[in-house]
């Protein structure tokens, strides 16, 4: 991270000090064009300085952006968030896309983790910059789709194995933010994207994003949570709009 920023930016960037982590942002953030091949000012240039490797610059930095998603102060993660998508059009630019998907996936999986937290604000944050992401042509709504089922059916599997043998109230809370989240999300990807169209109409040959879409929302409908369950049906409804009937033998063990 120092062959990229220069020891005293990263310096700050580590600081205990809030003010001294967002100065660091604001920092490479305004150095931005510097990542650029094409634009980058070698006399000028405080970060970056030894021109190297877009591919290179672009790990690295994806380091910085995982580092800065853990801070705890929420203008440094709304800063950080940004510094992101002023980023990204950049690398868009010069990286293949199949090595944009394999290095961006790790921070995506850690946002969407960010929606356990019990600050709405932090989790908004996050939800809006995976809908933000659905929109990028390297990545697209069918990445982001999986990407979130897959956290989902992490936490779903998690929180049900741990039910009998926890009582760390706080943590159940934050699952069941993580799993209303992802199921907003998918209502988003699905009602701007229509990514289930070619899924259900290739049935039964291709049936695997919609057969994991309905076991998550039948998972959801048998949650102990009622706002999992309030997103698990607004879900259902999405679907049902376009599909109607199709859906209504999917739905297993749930009360008429």
């Amino acid at each position: 991270m120092i062959e990229l920023f220069g020891f005293e930016l990263v310096t700050c960037f580590y600081s205990q000090t809030w003010s001294s982590r967002l100065a660091a942002i604001e920092k490479v953030q305004e150095q931005l064009h510097n990542l650029d091949p094409n634009r980058r000012d070698a006399m000028s240039a405080e970060i970056n300085r030894k021109n190297l490797p877009i591919e290179n610059n672009f790990k690295t930095f994806l380091e910085f952006i995982d580092e800065g998603t853990k801070d705890p102060v929420l203008k440094n993660l709304i800063a950080i968030i940004d510094l992101l998508k002023k980023a990204l059009p950049t690398f868009f630019r010069y990286i293949q896309p199949t090595m944009i998907k394999k290095d961006l996936m790790p921070v995506v999986s850690s946002l969407i983790k960010k929606t356990t937290d019990l600050k709405a604000k932090v989790r908004e944050v996050a939800i809006d910059f995976c809908l933000y992401l659905s929109h990028q042509s390297p990545i697209g709504p069918e990445v982001m789709v999986n990407a979130v089922l897959t956290e989902l059916e992490l936490v779903l599997t998690e929180q049900t194995s741990a039910t009998s043998n926890t009582s760390n109230v706080a943590a159940n809370m934050g699952n069941s933010h993580m799993i209303s989240s992802c199921f907003k999300l998918l209502t988003q990807f699905q009602t701007q994207s229509k990514i289930l169209d070619k899924s259900l109409k290739t049935l039964p040959t291709q049936p695997q994003i919609f057969t994991r879409f309905l076991t998550m929302i039948n998972a959801s409908l048998r949650h102990s949570n009622p706002q999992v369950r309030k997103e698990g049906e607004g879900l259902f409804k999405t679907l049902y709009l376009e599909f109607g009937e199709k859906l209504d033998s999917q739905l297993t063990n749930q009360k008429p």
